[in-house]
């Protein structure tokens, strides 16, 4: 004697479900691959920004919002005008000061296409 009805009708149900679950899985990937591709080239529109970062436009694909705010505050630590005054001239500090508004505006400008 066989499994039964009940049997066979319990492994197509389990044959079913992992079925659709690996359809799922499958279209959840492409969908992330294909929402990682357009963020890349909305963001890649944005070079000179993710420059200022210090990113690239094949970090923009994978970027999120920690991974940008980490760039930021990286940067941010290595260009932040109180850093440069310790042991800058006066136009050291400008510069710093020029640099650290331009990271800002990257920041911003990026973080909106996220």
């Amino acid at each position: 004697a066989g499994p039964g009805v009940f049997g066979l009708a319990a492994k197509a149900s389990a044959w079913a479900s992992a079925a659709r679950e690996e359809h799922r899985e499958t279209c959840e990937k492409e969908e992330c691959e294909a929402e990682g591709q357009a963020r890349g080239a909305r963001l890649a529109l944005f070079g000179s920004e993710l420059t200022i970062l210090g990113l690239t436009a094949d970090d923009a694909r994978l970027l999120d919002e920690r991974q940008l705010r980490q760039a930021f505050r990286l940067r941010s630590r290595e260009q932040h005008p109180d850093v440069v005054a310790a042991g800058g001239s006066e136009e050291e500090v400008e510069r710093a000061e020029a640099n650290i508004r331009q990271l800002n505006e990257a920041y911003e400008a990026v973080r909106i296409l996220l």
